[in-house]
């Protein structure tokens, strides 16, 4: 309790009866119907009652305490490298051509997730297995050109 007051000095606290608190209806044994039917619980506390005129940030906007957890941010370049190519680095790992599409597969899936909201598990489909395959089969056929 100690160390609580002494790294919140600089806060000035409100206090809030339970009665008024929403967050103390559920500790007070309120069953559910009571709950939902509840304006507290709904609308929340009436702010008009209580006097928040006073600011509710510390004093100092120099925390240190504060500052320290702070993360720095970093901005992040990704560039594509083309000298080494995906498919001779997937034909070094093995040259089984299920486990191939397989691995096509997953990765098409990962692309697909990282620009979706609506991220696909589990086994591949049958569409996964066949735009991995057709992708494999232009790009062994454009390899075989150069």
């Amino acid at each position: 309790m100690v160390q609580i007051q002494e790294l919140s000095k600089d806060f000035h606290w409100k206090h809030v009866s339970s009665k008024s608190n929403p967050a103390d209806l559920l500790s007070r044994g309120l069953e559910a119907k009571a709950l939902a039917a509840s304006a507290l619980w709904w609308k929340g506390l009436d702010c008009s009652r209580i006097n928040l005129s006073d600011s509710q940030t510390p004093s100092s906007s120099t925390d240190k305490l504060y500052s320290d957890e702070l993360k720095p941010s970093y901005k992040v370049n990704l560039k594509s490298n083309n000298d080494s190519n995906l498919l001779d680095t997937l034909i070094d790992i093995t040259n089984n051509f299920h486990k191939l599409i397989r691995i096509l597969g997953f990765i098409f899936r990962f692309r697909s997730n990282c620009k979706s909201l609506i991220k696909s598990t589990g086994p591949l489909i049958q569409e996964e297995y066949q735009k991995a395959e057709t992708h494999l089969i232009k790009s062994l056929q454009t390899h075989q050109r150069d």
